[in-house]
C-alpha cells in the first residue's frame, strides 16, 4: 500500500533508531499521527476482509 506523505518509519512508534537506516528515507510530509491512524484502520480492514472473511471490509 502506498500512503502519500508517509515514509518507511511512519508505522514505528516509538521511532527505532537501531535500524541505522533512517537517513536513507525521505521525511514524512503529513502529520505522522494522522498517517498512523489511517494505516491502523487499513490494516484492520485487511484483517477483517482476508482473515475474518468479512465482505463488508472489502
Amino acid at each position: 500500500m502506498l500512503v502519500e506523505g508517509a515514509n518507511h518509519y511512519t508505522i514505528s512508534d516509538p521511532f527505532d533508531p537501531t535500524t541505522a537506516r533512517p537517513f536513507l528515507d525521505f521525511p514524512a510530509t503529513q502529520p505522522e499521527d494522522e498517517i498512523c491512524s489511517l494505516m491502523a484502520e487499513i490494516i484492520g480492514l485487511f484483517i477483517d476482509a482476508h482473515v475474518r472473511q468479512k465482505s463488508i471490509a472489502l
